[in-house]
């Protein structure tokens, strides 16, 4: 039994079909399904094994964390993204596509709380919703017995001879769990444990000298304690207090009954940029930059100070923003530094691979950080379906995977970089005498040109099909 399928692979700001034709592998219970373990149970983590599972592997996740907690903030998903998702399960879309904001308007605002600016999106619309929504709808497609949590990823080897994978993971007790694979992934994020062995060291982070606040509140608490139902958005409003600096407060509802808001503020080496890292990160450094970073545990430690940060980066802003600080439980939080880092050179090694932040952190202004973990997991199936029944063929299905992601990450991690550095990103490339037309942050918006660069990211199409496949 054949059928066509196809592999959308992007290069430079073109797009290639690759075309493959399906060669289903009888079924039999007599035939082994190669084992993968995935360390990470983010977005990118669970899109992977659930890709993968669809595809007839045995799929094994382990995480550090020891629950699936509510946190994480505004998520957007871009038609790229969504169009991954829809591939690796279209269950999951359904049920995301339902519990998703579609944005309208953007209602800018200034520090007397007076409207300056509404901005209408008129196409390409992001679909709008809580981290932690997306996660645990891709978790519910797998069986809870595969999701192994409470365990932190230490080392692995890879046997020259067998080419299995043995990974080593330390349990909540302090023992030390075995396991062995034919295919390990390392979707555990920037800080990557899977990055470390294989190259000797985390991913060298870049920090922007920005910090980024973002949390959830269910909009039934927000209902009943604002003090004017008409300063609560209405859904597909987005609210924004902005300074001509580039700091904000945004609000806006995001689906599955909750309200979000993402603070951003710069983070300057001045002396008050000096006492905020001093609150946050409890460390009295003179050079408290990506050296700092480095030697800090993580922010979440010292979730104490967080709010008392927010609220004094923020005193100034009106009534109202004031208001969704103070009714915001202190664990309802997150923090971190706008960051990203170069993306890594090699994401393969033998039989284990790296997805999403762990060799491609990306900047948020894109809003691509998601959606690229998401085209990750998809063509990492297609790519180890391609190969899994040759010789080494996994190894040769990761290898074709990089090898065809990595272009197309490095131009939207760079175009997403340099949307932070200028706050208006450029149109083209800037060849030489080309204007480079500002644009806003949510591209499509009325009256502003459409970017060259968002066309290659939204034109981006991942592919999957049933069974086994062999190139033509």
């Amino acid at each position: 039994m054949t059928s066509r399928w196809k592999v959308f692979v992007g290069v430079g700001c073109a797009l290639t079909t690759t075309v493959y034709s399906v060669k289903c592998a009888p079924a039999s219970p007599a035939i082994q399904r190669d084992k993968v373990v995935i360390v990470g149970a983010g977005i990118g983590g669970l899109a992977a094994a659930v890709a993968l599972r669809a595809q007839g592997f045995s799929v094994e996740v382990y995480e550090k964390a020891r629950a699936m907690r509510p946190v994480g903030a505004t998520l957007a998903l871009s038609p790229n993204g969504l169009a991954a998702l829809d591939t690796i399960c279209p269950d999951a879309y359904s049920r995301v596509v339902e519990k998703s904001v579609e944005p309208d308007v953007c209602v800018v605002k200034n520090m007397k709380d007076q409207v300056v600016k509404k901005t209408h999106f008129i196409q390409n619309k992001a679909l709008l919703l809580v981290w932690h929504v997306l996660q645990m709808e891709l978790a519910i497609e797998l069986p809870p017995e595969c999701i192994h949590l409470g365990r932190k990823f230490l080392k692995y080897q890879v046997d020259p001879e067998t080419r299995k994978v043995t990974a080593v993971f330390r349990c909540v007790d302090g023992s030390e769990e075995i396991v062995r694979a034919d295919c390990l992934i390392g979707a555990d994020g920037v800080n990557s444990a899977v990055h470390q062995c294989m190259h000797g060291s985390a991913p060298q982070k870049v920090v922007h000298d920005k910090i980024m606040f973002r949390a959830n509140l269910l909009k039934k608490d927000v209902e009943t304690s604002f003090p004017s139902p008409h300063d609560i958005p209405d859904q597909g409003v987005q609210i924004s207090w902005s300074k001509e600096d580039g700091e904000l407060f945004s609000f806006r509802e995001t689906g599955g009954d909750y309200l979000t808001y993402t603070a951003i503020s710069n983070f300057g080496s001045d002396e008050g940029g000096q006492n905020v890292a001093q609150e946050l990160w409890g460390e009295d450094q003179e050079d408290w930059g990506p050296e700092l970073i480095k030697k800090r545990a993580t922010l979440k430690r010292n979730a104490g100070g967080r709010k008392k940060v927010l609220k004094r980066m923020f005193e100034g802003y009106p009534a109202s923003v004031q208001h969704i600080i103070d009714i915001t439980q202190e664990d309802a939080i997150y923090v971190n530094e706008v960051m990203d880092h170069p993306v890594s050179e090699r994401w393969v090694d033998g039989p284990v691979g790296m997805l999403g932040d762990a060799v491609h952190t990306m900047t948020p202004d894109a809003g691509q950080g998601a959606n690229m973990s998401l085209e990750d997991a998809a063509e990492l199936a297609a790519f180890l379906s391609i190969h899994r029944w040759e010789e080494r063929g996994l190894e040769k299905g990761l290898v074709q995977w990089e090898a065809a992601r990595k272009p197309r990450v490095k131009i939207v991690r760079a175009l997403s970089r340099e949307m932070t550095r200028t706050n208006s990103p450029v149109n083209t490339p800037g060849a030489a005498g080309q204007p480079k037309p500002a644009i806003v942050n949510t591209p499509g918006a009325a009256g502003q040109p459409k970017p060259a660069y968002f066309n290659f990211i939204y034109a981006y199409r991942s592919s999957l099909s049933s069974g086994c496949l062999e190139q033509n």
